[in-house]
């Protein structure tokens, strides 16, 4: 059987109050530190997500296909290619004008369109794959 006891001195400060003080302090240090670190993260988040295609300018290649199949962007746009099927894609324009290399999966090709016009292109593997972006 276990006995405490408790033995304190009248008009004084305990330990435990002054480390609940302390505590308090370092709580709300903590805290500050805290608020802080997440200010920077949602920064350090909205800076890389700026950078990060959006479904705008973005041709997923999924299931044997471009999608979206036709894309209209304004001249000056990266386009961004991104191979999400399990077997390897190319991306090559119908003109010659842009090729990609062998894109394995979760791969991406991108390019920037500055010139307006329509840009018709295929995978070079599986040429029945075809898609058109159209630059204005």
């Amino acid at each position: 059987m276990l006995l405490f006891t408790s033995v304190g001195c009248q008009g004084t400060e305990t330990p435990a109050v002054r480390e609940s003080t302390s505590g308090n302090q370092a709580r709300t240090a903590s805290a500050e530190k805290t608020v802080h670190q997440n200010a920077d993260k949602a920064e350090s988040t909205a800076a890389h997500d700026a950078q990060q295609p959006s479904p705008a300018n973005k041709v997923s290649i999924d299931n044997f296909t471009f999608n979206p199949e036709t894309l209209e962007v304004p001249a000056g746009t990266k386009v961004i290619w991104v191979n999400g099927d399990d077997v390897p894609h190319t991306v090559r324009s119908v003109e010659d004008a842009f090729r990609s290399g062998t894109l394995d999966t979760d791969d991406v090709y991108e390019r920037v369109f500055s010139e307006p016009g329509t840009y018709e292109y295929y995978c070079g593997v599986h040429r029945h794959m075809t898609g058109k972006i159209v630059v204005k």
